[in-house]
């Protein structure tokens, strides 16, 4: 028979249930001569929460039933009707919480959850602060952003300078571009822009050697190339036109070598500390600030622009600004004698005359605009504006490479400019070997050479063009005004691309 309070089975007429010990109802009987008893709640029972409660009662039901059935007793009715002692160990307790903290515990989770939330808004916001002004940052300090790159590679130059070797090259292109001007003038400037200028320069300070080369293209065809060498004397190498070198003078040449390691250093603590002296005089209130979609090397960029604009009041006040910083900087006080050759205490006299003075411009209001792009607002172009005359550089499309342009009314000139300076060591020095001065050049041998320039590729196209444009080619031209210039002229040509000796004999040319 089953027991009707805890459910176990029990043996056909037992009167107490050997599980529990309560008093047991005979179904057969009907109803029971003992009232049926609600069961009895324990401390532990009554005390759990409501999910620990059946956990608690089972664990006491186990408990009575281990020790029934190890102890082997029966135990009589006045015993059943006794609350049963439950034994509950450590480990057990451990896993059962008995202590009614569950409303105490679900305020702590709560209050943990929403210090959380408010940490992380805390933080969002901190963080659209940051990002909003480092995205949008004002005009004067993007602007020291780039005087300092720009300060950065002149200081780059400058050390290259100082380890006693460097490399220059350099090519110039004319971009000139004019508007409402006749369709002959327009192939003029086509003529110009076919130009190319190359120039290339190398310097060993430490031995007192360098060279100077210069040269000319039309259509990407040489006209001409020269070369100066340096080496206790000057030489002058014609490419291809005279056999030998001819000695050159070159007055103030053994004075190109006489700066110093020391004076470059000089050189870049000045230029560092005045690039710092402006970016400290600079103010926002100087800045006005815009955006335009402009368009460079065919790319369209949503540019910041950000522009400085000079006037009187504001020149004084950046130029006292910077002499005041300098004048109290040591180390630019030094320098600065020192490049000068002059001692610290005038120097700084005249650092602190020149910032007690009153800066009087005579000049139209400037704007320095700059333009930048993206997230770190790199570099695209500046300008300086005034009186409708601007003047620009912005970079190219490679390497190196830079537009320098002037525009009026809608007019430009312009110029592509490749510049590029290394420490790269990997030149030749020329021979000159059998040089001869310059009285010691035959009329033969510079006949020859200029036969030479003109019948150079660069030059046929060039004098073709020019023959198109004008009727005249360069030799006719050249020989009309000879003798526009001088009655006594009895020169002629002598043929297709050649200038009679008269020529030279007559004119105020002195070749170097």
């Amino acid at each position: 028979m089953k027991c009707s309070f805890c459910g176990a089975d029990n043996e056909m007429g037992a009167s107490v249930c050997k599980v529990c010990q309560k008093p047991l109802i005979n179904a057969d009987e009907g109803n029971s001569s003992v009232e049926k008893e609600e069961p009895r709640r324990s401390y532990f029972t009554t005390h759990a929460g409501n999910g620990q409660e059946s956990n608690v009662q089972n664990l006491a039901e186990n408990n009575v039933s281990n020790v029934t059935s190890e102890s082997g007793n029966n135990f009589s009715d006045e015993k059943v009707m006794q609350e049963p002692t439950v034994m509950i160990s450590s480990e057990e307790m451990k896993n059962y919480d008995i202590s009614n903290n569950d409303g105490e515990k679900k305020k702590g989770n709560k209050a943990l959850v929403i210090g959380i939330i408010c940490a992380v808004v805390i933080f969002v916001i901190g963080l659209v602060i940051g990002l909003v002004f480092l995205l949008n940052p004002s005009p004067s300090k993007i602007f020291k952003a780039s005087t300092n790159k720009l300060f950065d590679a002149l200081e780059e130059n400058s050390k290259i300078q100082s380890n006693g070797f460097y490399n220059t090259n350099i090519n110039i292109t004319p971009m000139i571009e004019l508007k409402g001007v006749p369709a002959e003038t327009l192939e003029m400037l086509e003529m110009i822009n076919s130009l190319k200028i190359k120039v290339s320069h190398w310097a060993d300070l430490k031995n007192n050697k360098m060279d100077f080369s210069l040269g000319f293209d039309y259509k990407d065809k040489q006209i001409i190339d020269f070369e100066v060498f340096y080496d206790k004397e000057a030489y002058m190498l014609l490419d291809g036109l005279l056999p030998y070198p001819v000695k050159a003078e070159c007055k103030g040449c053994e004075s190109l070598f006489n700066a110093s390691k020391d004076d470059i250093e000089d050189a870049r603590i000045i230029l560092r500390a005045y690039n710092e002296a402006l970016n400290g005089a600079l103010k926002d209130s100087y800045f006005e600030r815009d955006k335009e979609e402009i368009t460079l090397n065919g790319k369209k960029y949503n540019a910041t622009v950000s522009k400085l604009k000079l006037n009187d009041e504001t020149v004084s006040e950046i130029s006292k600004s910077i002499l005041g910083t300098l004048s109290k900087n040591g180390d630019f006080v030094k320098a600065y004698a020192r490049f000068n050759g002059i001692d610290e205490q005038e120097a700084k006299e005249q650092l602190e005359t020149a910032t007690s003075s009153t800066v009087v411009s005579d000049n139209e209001d400037m704007d320095v605009i700059l333009y930048t792009t993206g997230f770190n607002n790199e570099f695209l172009m500046v300008e300086l504006e005034s009186n409708g005359v601007v003047l620009g550089m912005y970079n190219g499309s490679k390497k190196d490479e830079y537009i320098l342009k002037v525009n009026y009314q809608g007019n430009n000139l312009s110029f592509k400019v490749d510049y590029s300076m290394t420490d790269d060591k990997n030149v030749s020095e020329p021979d000159v070997s059998g040089a001869k001065t310059e009285e010691e050049i035959s009329e033969e041998d510079m006949q020859n050479a200029l036969n030479k320039i003109f019948e150079s590729e660069g030059y046929k196209a060039l004098n073709d063009d020019f023959k198109a444009f004008s009727g005249y080619s360069f030799e006719e031209l050249i020989n009309l005004m000879m003798i526009q210039g001088n009655s006594n002229y009895n020169g002629n040509l002598q043929g297709s691309g050649q200038i009679t000796s008269d020529f030279f004999n007559n004119s105020d040319v002195t070749f170097y």
